[in-house]
């Protein structure tokens, strides 16, 4: 019974690491992209 608590807790906490990495990358591609846009906006006009 303690195994299967400590196994579903290390569950949570993969989940928990997989959606912070996974926002992570979103967050940086999303304002890697609004960097590339901005730069060529600029050298565009």
């Amino acid at each position: 019974m303690l195994l299967g608590e400590e196994r579903e807790t290390m569950m949570d906490v993969y989940m928990v690491a997989a959606l912070v990495a996974i926002f992570g990358l979103f967050y940086a591609f999303a304002s890697w992209c609004e960097r590339v846009v901005d730069d060529r906006g600029g050298q565009g006009q």
